[in-house]
């Protein structure tokens, strides 16, 4: 449980309003390596599973639609992985402006 408290807080300092206190992409990977780690001293086998209510019928219905909500988000988020991967290409490829060769 402590993980996913870690989780959601480095989700909110992400969403921070403030550009120069959301921490580097390369920081939120790491934190979010690190707790997907199950540490050495620990059993995996160990671990509690989280107890889920069996399903019902108005249950399943809600997974449906779950399901669809997140096919739509992992769209909308490749979508946005292929914009910012073209951005990064188009900027690598511009050349940089030099106020020396324009005097």
């Amino acid at each position: 449980m402590r993980s996913l408290h870690q989780a959601v807080a480095v989700a909110a300092m992400c969403l921070n309003e403030e550009p120069s206190v959301r921490p580097l992409i390369s920081d939120v990977v790491t934190a979010l390596s690190f707790l997907g780690v199950t540490p050495i001293n620990q059993d995996p086998n160990l671990l509690s599973p989280i107890d889920m209510p069996s399903p019902t019928h108005e249950n399943e219905e809600k997974s449906a639609t779950m399901s669809l909500l997140d096919d739509d988000s992992a769209i909308v988020r490749q979508r946005a992985v292929d914009e910012a991967m073209e951005w990064g290409s188009n900027s690598r490829n511009k050349p940089s402006y030099d106020s020396s060769s324009h005097l």
